[in-house]
This record gives C-alpha cells, structure tokens and sequence, in this order.
C-alpha cells in the first residue's frame, strides 16, 4: 500500500493540528482568566510631588489610589542618600563624631557611624534594622542619642542598602496598600544580613505583599536560598522585570517558583534619552498588560512634564491609563502568581511530527524525489516522531534543539511552498503560511507552560528560524536550478556587478535582521512611531518583516516569474519572501504573548503584506518598467 506524498503531507498536518489543540486550549483558559494587572506608584516620588501639588503626603496618596493606583514600591536608604540627608539623622565618618559620643564607643573601631535621636519616632527599628543588616558593628547611647558603628567605608557604603524607608512603609501601612520592597545589594556580606532585616520588615508591616531587589545585584547573590525560603515562608512573591539585566535576578526566580509576578517599568533615564510622551508611555503599559500579560505596571511620574500642578497631571496619566486597560478588559484585581503544569504530551508529539515531516519534505525537494509514499515509511516515520517526543519530554536540552530545528524546518518547508506555487498565487497564499502556522502552533503547544510562558526557560531557536531558512532556499535553489546557474556554476565564473551589489546587501540585511530580533534597543525612533501608530490602527501590529519585506517579495515573485523576468536577479525576491515565513513561526515562539494577540498579528502582517505587495507591483508595472523601457535597455528576458 502506498499514499502520494501530497495526501500523506495534508494527513499529518491535520494530525498535527488536533495534536496541538490541548496545550494550546490549556494557555488559553489561564490567560483568559488571568486578566488583571495592577498599576504601582513609586514612594521616592511622592514627598517631592506632595510638596510640589502643596498637599499632604497622606493625601497626594489618596488621589493617586483614587486615580486607580493599587500599590506602591518602597526601597532603602543608600549610603549616597544617607549623605544626601535623606533622613533626620547625622551620617559620616566615625572620628567627626561628637567627643562625647566618640568616647562612649570601644576603642580600636573604624568605618562609618550614624547618629539619630534615641526616642525618635523610628528609632527602635532603625536600630533592629542596623543590628540585623551590619551584626558586626558597635552601638552605643549618649545623651539621649543613639550611635551605630558601621565597619565599613562610606565608599563601600555608597550604593549598599543601610536603612529601610520607613515613613513610606507607615504610609502605606496606614492607608492599607500593598507594598512590594525593595531590598538593595548588600555587597560582600552574609545572605543572613538581607534574609533578618527583610524579615523584620515583613513583620511589622504586613501589608508587605511582595520583594523587587534593587540595584545591578539582587541583595545575597549568590547565596539566595534564604530569601527564597522567605518567600515561600510568608506567601510572598518576587517580581520579574521585564528586560532587566540584574545579575541573580533569574537564580531568584528559580528559586521562588511559581511564586513570580511579571513587572512593567521605564527608568526616567530611558523616558529622557528616547523623548518617551505620555501617550507612548501609556501606549507600552498597555501594551504590556494585553499582549504580554504582565501582572504589575510601575508608571512614574512624567519626568518630561514641567508647568504647575503636577499632581493633577499624574493623577489624570494614571486614570487614563487605567481607562484604556478596562476598556481592553483588564481589571484592577491583584494578580495571583500562576499555576505550575508541564508540557503538553501531545504538544510535544504534534512539535516532532511536524519537524520530522517538513525535513522529510525538504530532503525530498533536493534529491528531486516524486514517488510515493510507503506504508512501512509511514510506520517508521509514525514510531520515530513518539520515540523522539517521548524523549523530549524527558531532556529539556533534546525538547529545546528539537524546537529550534522545527521552527527551522517549518519555515524553509512553508517557503518553498509557497514560491513553487507561482503558477497559482491565490493557492500558494494559503497554503505556505497556513504550514507556517501549524509548525508555530505545535511548537506553541509543547512551550505552553508557565517556564516558558514567564520566559524562565527562553526558547532558543529564533535566531536560527531566521537565518537557517534562507541558506536551505539558496542551496536549494542553486542545487535544483531554480537560480540559472548552479553552485558550481556560479562559482566558476567571474562575478557581476550586480551580483556583488545584491550579495552583500543581503548579507549586511541578514546580520542586522539577526542583531535586531529581540534586541529593542536597537530599533530607531522613527520605527517606534510607525510601530504604535500601526497598535493603534490594528490592535496588534503586523510584524515588520512580514508587512514591508516578506510578503511584498513574494508577490513580486509571483509577478516577475509568470512573465519570466529578471532570471538572474529574481532570486533576492525568493530569499527575501522567506523572511515572512521565518517571521511568522516567531511570532508563535513568543510565549509570553497572548495566543489571540499572536493570531491577530500573523494575521494582519499576511493581509498587509499582501496589499503592500500589490502596491509594489504596481509601482514595477506602470513606473519602473516603463522608465527602464524608455531610458534603459529594457528588461533581461
């Protein structure tokens, strides 16, 4: 019994498809019912703005709470700020220490020394707080004043945490606000001096819901178990910033897990360097809490904004900002950290099957083979997909190579798809992107879970989805002459101008296409407007690669090839289409995006790309064409 390649091709990927479903419906329900995300205010910035508005501190809270603020981030003093005068006390060296008081301390000490007065409102904790943090220095009482001796030098204090905040945290205490505290690095210190003092915080203030780390190093790193039994001990969680650079921040969240919450912020600096407006500003919190999912969004205040009453700007930046997430359906409710589950079984055989098949295909396009399919190749194919899924449920390392050669697979395979099918553009327009989409939902549905979801467990095969496709076209295409010359061929001879000019154009594209993809730092202003402008139009953006190069290309593909045009140049427009493909398994590799999100996205870069290419063949028709026929030498045939 035999089957004909293209039946047996359709079969498996409607297997593939009903495969792929469980995981995917699993993803589906939880980010259904995970639509809230909190807006957080920072308390360094309150007193100043309290003060700037002529309001109380208590009450410039309130309005922010009012305005739709659920919680707010408090940190601890630095020895910079203690310099600074950050709080009632006297910071500096220990010899310009009052006679009186320098007499009253042990002989033979040295580092820094700190005075506060010993009935203060805050005394009592900032002297728990000083014993627990630095359990090595001396601490004396003189005069109704109180002396801490910490040994070390004001420089090494400088950017270490020394003090908690302690009017924020009563503040907030006060009004009944969740907290997430902020920690900061402790240098070269013991874990016990972040795991007592952090302890010490949460029980006296038990509105305390959650930990931030502050500064480059999360405080105890490398030494984090303390902290995290902390967590798991007081039903905290620990935030996951997006796009942090934070050394220990992921051996944290590992430690923690499932106890993380993703968080959404823009440090001034960066609102300052890109001229952020606040509409752009809302527009990623947005962003952030619909297509991401993320459960926390610190917006600050505009560091832009100058005129009077910057209070009433804040409040009214929040209230829109919480407007525009309701009218996306997200509430205001505390988000809860997500569920633990494991990958999908049948996700994991639907990924295989699919990554088995288009390699089977694409091998079957180099060797020119046209026969039938056998029932014992069949059979062998079926037992070697559950034999290789089963072992990547077992292997992560096996699960994330077999991923990234899937995506690989898939969009070569779909590529070639699509271009051999020039004769029938209509066809080869569904059918090569709809085998894009089922290898990105098998993929999807294997990476399903909260790992990979949250982004603990990063998927690895993009890069490669987006390079490896276009060399298995080119090979592809100088093996089968597609291109008029072979390999060989083209190598034997001198090269043209032309050729030179196209190869490393294409090269330079590559690398920057390369360098760019998850790298937002490198994207110019310019396509950052034209990006948000698109969210605005299509609620999910069409990707760049899709829309303006991938699409366009294979539609003059299609143009130049029924006309026969260009034989020796047409091969750019080829490896050029392959692009959207690459494009379009990517985007379902962003786990952390909602699953309706990414069908939206894949779908309005298709039908944009389509337009645009429409356009563009137009434009070669009726402009290019005829001033080439008029000025040039016409056409190469």
């Amino acid at each position: 019994m035999r089957f004909s390649w293209r039946r047996f091709f359709a079969l498996i990927c409607v297997v593939v498809f009903g495969l792929s479903l469980p995981g995917l419906l699993s993803r589906w329900n939880v980010e259904k019912n995970r639509r809230s995300s909190v807006i957080l205010v920072d308390w360094v910035q309150i007193p100043s703005l309290a003060v700037e508005s002529g309001n109380s501190v208590e009450k410039t809270l309130k309005m922010l709470v009012d305005s739709g603020s659920r919680g707010i981030m408090i940190g601890e003093f630095t020895g910079d700020e203690l310099e600074n005068g950050e709080l009632p006390l006297w910071y500096g060296p220990l010899e310009d220490l009052p006679v009186k008081a320098l007499t009253s301390l042990p002989e033979g000490l040295a580092g820094t020394a700190l005075m506060f007065d010993s009935k203060g409102a805050y005394a009592d904790t900032w002297r728990d707080f000083l014993s627990l943090r630095f359990p090595h220095g001396s601490s004396s009482s003189v005069d109704d004043k109180s002396v801490f001796v910490v040994p070390f030098s004001r420089q090494t204090l400088s950017a270490r945490g020394i003090l908690p905040d302690l009017r924020g945290l009563e503040m907030a205490a006060k009004l009944s606000l969740p907290v997430i505290y902020r920690p900061a690095p402790v240098g070269t210190q013991s874990s016990e001096t972040v795991v007592n003092p952090l302890k010490l915080i949460c029980e006296r203030f038990p509105n305390v819901v959650g930990i931030s780390p502050s500064g480059e190093i999360v405080a105890g790193y490398p030494d984090i178990k303390g902290v995290a039994a902390l967590v798991r001990e007081r039903n905290l969680f620990v935030t996951q910033v997006e796009f942090s650079r934070q050394i220990g921040d992921k051996p944290l969240q590992w430690s923690v897990w499932p106890r993380i919450l993703s968080l959404h912020s823009v440090t001034d600096e960066e609102v300052m360097s890109r001229r952020i407006d606040r509409k752009t500003m809302v527009d990623r919190m947005v962003r952030a809490a619909v297509e991401r999912s993320v459960s926390l969004l610190l917006f600050r205040v505009d560091p832009l904004g100058g005129g009077i009453d910057p209070l009433k700007r804040y409040c009214s930046d929040i209230s829109k900002l919480r407007s525009r997430l309701a009218g996306r359906g997200i509430d205001d409710r505390w988000p809860s950290p997500m569920p633990d589950w494991g990958s999908s079984p049948t996700g994991a055989l639907s990924m295989v099957l699919i990554c088995l098949l288009t390699l089977w295909g694409l091998v079957r396009r180099f060797n020119g083979v046209e026969d039938e399919v056998s029932i014992k190749a069949v059979l062998s194919f079926t037992l070697l997909s559950v034999f290789i899924a089963l072992i990547s449920l077992r292997m992560p390392v096996a699960a994330k190579l077999i991923g990234g050669f899937t995506t690989a697979f898939v969009a070569s395979e779909a590529v070639l798809i699509a271009l051999e099918g020039w004769k029938k553009p209509g066809r080869a327009l569904i059918a090569g992107p709809l085998v894009a989409i089922l290898g990105g939902m098998a993929v999807g549905s294997f990476h399903s879970a909260p790992l990979y979801m949250m982004r603990l467990m990063p998927f690895s095969g993009v890069k490669l989805t987006l390079f490896l496709p276009i060399l298995v076209v080119l090979f592809h295409d100088l093996h089968r002459k597609v291109h008029p010359e072979n390999l060989g061929e083209l190598m034997g001879r001198p090269p043209i101008w032309g050729e030179i000019f196209i190869a490393g154009f294409l090269v330079a594209a590559a690398g920057l296409m390369v360098f760019r993809s998850g790298n937002v730092s490198s994207v110019p202003g310019w396509e950052i407007a034209m990006r948000d402008a698109l969210e605005d139009l299509l609620v999910a953006r069409p990707r760049t690669k899709e829309a303006f190069l991938g699409y366009p290309c294979l539609m003059l593909w299609f143009y130049v090839r029924r006309h026969d045009w260009i034989p020796r140049y047409r091969e750019v427009l080829r490896l050029g289409a392959t692009v959207a493909f690459s494009s379009l398994v990517n985007t379902f590799c962003h786990f952390h995006t909602a699953l309706y999100i990414t069908f939206l996205r894949v779908f309005n870069g298709w039908w944009t790309g389509i337009l645009l290419g429409l356009a563009a063949i137009v434009v070669l028709r009726f402009c290019f064409l005829p001033f080439i026929m008029k000025f040039g030498r016409g056409v190469e045939a």
